[in-house]
C-alpha cells in the first residue's frame, strides 16, 4: 500500500536506523560501537539506542544489495508487509466468518498504509508478530506441537525487533491457558519469545554498549 512513498527520501527515525546498519557493515559484532548526533550533540550510539538489533541487521543486508538507493531498500522489506497483512487475515479468519473486510479496513486505515513504508522496527515487527499469533491460536486451538514452536521462534524475532512486542504475551499466555495448555509449555513459550532480546540485552550490558530499554 505504501508502494507510491517507497521513493520517499530517508525521513523520520530512518537516518537513525540507517546509521546502526552502516556501522554494522564495517563492524558487525560492534553495532552500536559509534557516536551519533540525534539530539543536538554527538553522543555514544549505545546511550540513546532503545530498540534491539534485528532492524538494522537486516537493514545492512539489503543496504549491501542496493547500495543505499531509497526505492529498492524499502523494497526489499516488502515480505513483511504482506506476512504481516497475510497473518492479519489469517487471525481474523480464525474468529470472524467474513474476515476479508475487516482486514482491508485495517489495511486502508492510516496507521499502516503511512507507517509500513517507512524503515522502521514497527515493520519488521508486523512481519513476524501477526503470522506469530496467527500460529499461536491454531496451535491451542487445535493443539498442534508444531505450530506452537513455531509461533514460539517469530515471537522471539518479533521481540528481537521491536521490545513493544512484549506487550501481546500476556493475552497470549492468557489465551493459552483458558484453552487448556499446561503453565510449563507456556512458561517455554513465554522464555522462548524473549530470549533473544534478552540475550542481546546481557552481551551488551557486559561489552559496556549500554543498549537501554
Amino acid at each position: 500500500t505504501g508502494l507510491c512513498l517507497w521513493a520517499k527520501p530517508w525521513h523520520m527515525d530512518e537516518p537513525f536506523f540507517l546509521a546502526i546498519a552502516r556501522q554494522i557493515l564495517k563492524d558487525p559484532l560492534r553495532p552500536l560501537a559509534f557516536d551519533f548526533n540525534w539530539y543536538g550533540s554527538a553522543v555514544p550510539m549505545g546511550t540513546i539506542n532503545n530498540t534491539p538489533p534485528l532492524l538494522a541487521y537486516l537493514l545492512a543486508g539489503a543496504l549491501k544489495l542496493t547500495g543505499g538507493g531509497e526505492f529498492w531498500t524499502r523494497a526489499l522489506f516488502l515480505p513483511f508487509d504482506l506476512a504481516a497483512a497475510w497473518g492479519l487475515l489469517a487471525l481474523a479468519g480464525r474468529f470472524l466468518k467474513k474476515p476479508l473486510l475487516p482486514t482491508l479496513i485495517v489495511l486502508a486505515g492510516p496507521a499502516w498504509v503511512l507507517n509500513m513504508q517507512h524503515l522502521m522496527a514497527e515493520r519488521v515487527m508486523a512481519g513476524f508478530l501477526f503470522p506469530c499469533l496467527w500460529l499461536y491460536v491454531k496451535a491451542v486451538d487445535g493443539k498442534d506441537a508444531r505450530a506452537f514452536r513455531w509461533s514460539a521462534l517469530l515471537a522471539c524475532l518479533a521481540v528481537l525487533s521491536k521490545y513493544n512486542a512484549v506487550f501481546i504475551l500476556p493475552v497470549a499466555l492468557v489465551y493459552g491457558r483458558l484453552g487448556g495448555e499446561p503453565l510449563p509449555r507456556l512458561a517455554g513459550w513465554g522464555l522462548t519469545a524473549v530470549s533473544g532480546a534478552a540475550l542481546w540485552q546481557t552481551v551488551s550490558w557486559f561489552s559496556g554498549a549500554n543498549p537501554g530499554l
